[in-house]
């Protein structure tokens, strides 16, 4: 049963009596429910005025309004030491690499333990020495400033210029310093540590687990391969879905999740979502996240494809990801009770008798936990034309499998319907579909719509693909010209630094692989199955998208799971293992063969005669992906096949499920 709480409704109004389209400005936490919404739904999803009315439930976990912090108005933001030095604080950790991205320093700065030690400098006398720096501590070259107040970030894709090859022979570099004498190719274990928990991955799931967990007493280790600045949560431009206006409920908001979802969401799940996700905003803003507000300090819900009510809360117009990321990192290496340990890249799971122990990383890092966490994110990048980061190619998911865990759904790719394309510096640029819920429209060549802009993606990026397909044209035009360019403050700046002013000019788009909503089965509250092994986020499969993801539901499912897969982790019990941990197994990423035959055969539009070409690619998860699309000989959500253009009913609530080699269908309810 769905349980819909009680709700306070704000109804202020301008002195005018109207109420005001929505700016960035900082949300302030709505006060706790005291009364039940009456109000009726309104006829109209665009209604602007739902905006500025708010309910949520009111769990008795939440603090008093009196203790939340006051919410910022516009003109109050950037204020504060203006021109100065940015104040240093527990949060130290969080730099600027050179490329101009936040992200962490590795471990010996969070590291209590490495805090505590005694420094080998100070010399016997009690004589102050000469100042030193380690490594980590050292200033990167070319220092980047650090913007004030709410400058935009004019590099929000700066992942697309990250070097692959560098990467892979940093790696190799690292392997080689750990290299053992058992033979060739091998690797020893250099140094282990034991925790409670531990976290593969960074992104906004493998974050709220680790809080999760750190918040029960656990210790915590987080391994995660890159930066937290180069996850695909901190680039994530869209919000996060929550029922929160006084129309909207929480059936409402399940609705539209099986409705996008074509007939494969799994029910349970989606109740899950759909009943936690206001008291998990009403947490996030608890735990410093600033969620952007209208002019009377009420949150400012957002309109995108798929909702039938404005229920998307964003944080700086278009930098959700970039400030939930932010928020919760500068938290998790605040605790003592935590270890982050940057570029490692777990390679293969610490097992005994079916059990997970624990997992392994490239540099022979041995970690033993009671519970294992996956949350490393998709594999979207696993495609030649993408909206993610580089490291987005399904590692949690193929780690997991390695060890016996089942995958479902891989058939299922979500295509985004308007990723730049054309523009040097800015290919694979993701446009928000908040900016299509502010009134911006998409034209064909001839200058004519053609869709319906708010349908759910899987229609718009299929009419897209027909358009070009039909007119032989590159790309179709994204016209936001009647848009508030402050609304979205970093994609017009990094459309401007493109050479394109979308307040003047249109700006052409086409799909790209987006998110995977396939992975790692699991049950709802991410175990696998494997004693030991979780899942959650992206890397994860509870059957909650089905064959196509509601918009904005992603990050809303990463803090909602994240906690419960933590709170279930901790429930496994502590083994000793009797051996020693296994060898680190080689990275095994893509070469950019790989990534043009799934952009060609397992695209939008699919055949049996590309994938089983496909099906025969030397990575494993690109054969995984043909296979499942094999299986399903039908048109569903997102999987589109030529030879079976139609939805076949009869496969309704049927995932493709592989425990082996080969897939087979089950029925998930």
């Amino acid at each position: 049963m769905l349980s819909i709480g009680s709700c306070a409704c704000s109804r202020r109004r301008s002195p005018t009596g109207d109420r005001s389209r929505s700016s960035t400005a900082p949300a302030s936490p709505p006060a706790p429910a005291v009364e039940r919404c009456t109000t009726a739904p309104r006829t109209s999803a665009r209604a602007a005025d739902c905006r500025s009315r708010v309910c949520v439930p009111s769990p008795a976990w939440v603090l008093p309004s009196s203790r939340l912090p006051t919410a910022q108005q516009p003109h109050d933001l950037g204020r504060t030491r203006r021109g100065r030095r940015p104040l240093v604080d527990r949060v130290s950790a969080l730099r600027r690499d050179p490329g101009g991205r936040p992200g962490l320093v590795h471990e010996l700065w969070c590291s209590r333990a490495h805090r505590d030690r005694p420094d080998p400098a100070v010399a016997p006398t009690g004589r102050r020495p000469r100042r030193t720096r380690t490594r980590c501590a050292r200033r990167p070259r070319g220092g980047v400033r650090r913007p004030h107040g709410r400058r935009p970030d004019p590099r929000p894709d700066a992942h697309a210029h990250d070097d692959a090859r560098s990467r892979r022979r940093a790696a190799a570099r690292r392997q080689d310093r750990h290299r053992s004498d058992d033979g060739p190719g091998t690797v020893s274990t250099t140094e282990q540590i034991d925790v409670d928990i531990v976290v593969v991955g960074s992104g906004a799931a493998g974050l709220s687990a680790a809080l999760a967990a750190a918040g029960e007493g656990a210790r915590v280790a987080v391994v995660t391969a890159t930066p937290l600045a180069q996850t695909a949560s901190y680039w994530a431009q869209g919000g996060l879905a929550a029922a929160l206006a006084v129309d909207d409920t929480p059936l409402l908001h399940l609705e539209d999740t099986e409705r996008a979802g074509r007939g494969l969401v799994r029910r349970s799940a989606a109740e899950i979502l759909v009943n936690e996700a206001p008291a998990m905003i009403l947490a996030l803003q608890q735990r410093g996240v600033v969620f952007d507000a209208d002019r009377h300090g009420q949150l400012a819900l957002g309109l995108e494809g798929g909702h039938t009510r404005r229920r998307i809360v964003h944080a700086g117009g278009s930098a959700t990801g970039r400030r939930l990321v932010r928020q919760l990192s500068a938290e998790l290496v605040g605790r003592p009770e935590v270890t982050v340990r940057e570029q490692r890249r777990a390679t293969v799971l610490w097992q005994e008798e079916g059990r997970v122990l624990g997992v392994v990383c490239d540099d022979g890092l041995a970690v033993r936990a009671r519970g294992t966490i996956i949350a490393a994110g998709g594999a979207a990048a696993l495609w030649s034309r993408t909206t993610n980061p580089p490291g987005s190619l399904g590692s949690g998911v193929l780690l997991a499998h390695g060890a016996g865990a089942a995958v479902a759904d891989l058939e299922f790719v979500q295509f985004h319907p308007t990723a730049v394309t054309g523009v040097p510096g800015r290919e694979g640029f993701l446009i928000t579909e908040a900016i299509r819920g502010e009134g911006a429209t998409l034209l064909d060549p001839a200058g004519e719509r053609f869709v319906e802009e708010l349908a759910p993606r899987d229609e718009v990026a299929t009419a897209i693909w027909d358009v070009l397909q039909r007119t032989g044209a590159a790309a179709v035009q994204l016209d936001m010209r009647a848009v508030d360019p402050a609304r979205f403050p970093n994609v017009v700046e990094a459309l401007r630094h493109s050479g394109l002013d979308p307040a003047t000019q249109t700006i052409p788009v086409a799909p790209a692989a987006h998110y995977v909503m396939g992975g790692v089965v699991t049950d709802l509250h991410g175990d696998t199955g494997i004693p030991g092994l979780y899942a959650v986020g992206e890397s994860a499969c509870t059957g909650l998208h089905g064959a196509n993801r509601l918009a904005s539901n992603s990050l809303t499912e990463c803090v909602v799971f994240g906690a419960r897969a933590a709170r279930a982790a901790l429930g496994e019990p502590a083994i000793d293992p009797t051996g020693p941990p296994p060898a680190p197994a080689p990275a095994d990423d893509p070469q950019r063969a790989t990534q043009d035959a799934m952009w060609r055969h397992a695209g939008l539009v699919r055949d049996a005669e590309g994938l089983r070409e496909l099906a025969a690619d030397p990575h494993p998860l690109a054969r995984l992906v043909a296979r499942c699309a094999l299986l399903r000989e039908e048109s569903r959500g997102s999987h589109v096949r030529r030879d079976f253009p139609l939805t076949d009913p009869a496969l309704d609530l049927h995932h493709a499920v592989v425990r082996g080699v080969e897939p087979r269908l089950d029925v998930w309810r």
